[in-house]
């Protein structure tokens, strides 16, 4: 008995706290850049939206350490909220707008998805919940991502294809939200941050 007790006491902390010491020394992932070009220059429009939203992550969490390691060990949970996102920095992202907007001959990225939104009637206040859902409904229409039942679509169903409606990618996906039928949905807040960084 006293053997399983010092096991717990001793023993499985020290494992946890090695662990988290081997976790801390293991470099950062790096955003690839790279692979976002060589896919966007094959007009591979889905493999583009998965390296964009595997970027963002990267982007947004570098700097946070429990969110790095629970994304390594759970690849599934790798979430990121609206602080780590004004984070990124302003290059980066216009980095990946370029790239999307020059291999799409300016079809497709954020900047002209920035445009449709600016485009859209405004809530006069950030609490006009009503507004808030007509305007983010309103966008996502024009962008092609709801279906005939006016449904959100998931990324895998999106129009992999240059005749895709303006503004189309990157998709939600890039959100890490998961799909959910609520009408005012938090990636709502996410695009509206990004988009407020464009420029």
């Amino acid at each position: 008995m006293w053997n399983k007790r010092l096991v717990w006491m001793w023993f499985v902390p020290s494992v946890v706290f090695i662990s988290l010491i081997a976790l801390w020394n293991l470099p950062p992932e790096e955003a690839d850049f790279q692979g976002l070009e060589k896919v966007l220059k094959a007009k591979d429009w889905k493999s583009a939206d998965e390296k964009t939203r595997a970027i963002v992550i990267v982007l947004a969490t570098k700097k946070n350490f429990f969110q790095r390691t629970i994304g390594r060990i759970v690849p599934e949970s790798k979430l990121y909220n609206l602080d780590d996102l004004a984070r990124i920095d302003c290059k980066d992202i216009k980095l990946i707008d370029n790239l999307w907007g020059e291999y799409s001959q300016g079809k497709f990225g954020w900047g002209i998805q920035q445009k449709i939104w600016q485009s859209l009637p405004k809530p006069k206040t950030p609490y006009e919940v009503d507004a808030l859902i007509e305007q983010y409904r309103e966008f996502t229409q024009q962008v092609g991502w709801r279906d005939r039942r006016d449904y959100l679509i998931p990324p895998a169903k999106m129009i992999f294809d240059i005749t895709a409606p303006i503004g189309h990618f990157p998709s939600w996906e890039w959100t890490a939200e998961e799909q959910n039928w609520k009408p005012l949905r938090y990636d709502h807040f996410k695009m509206r941050t990004m988009f407020s960084r464009i420029n």
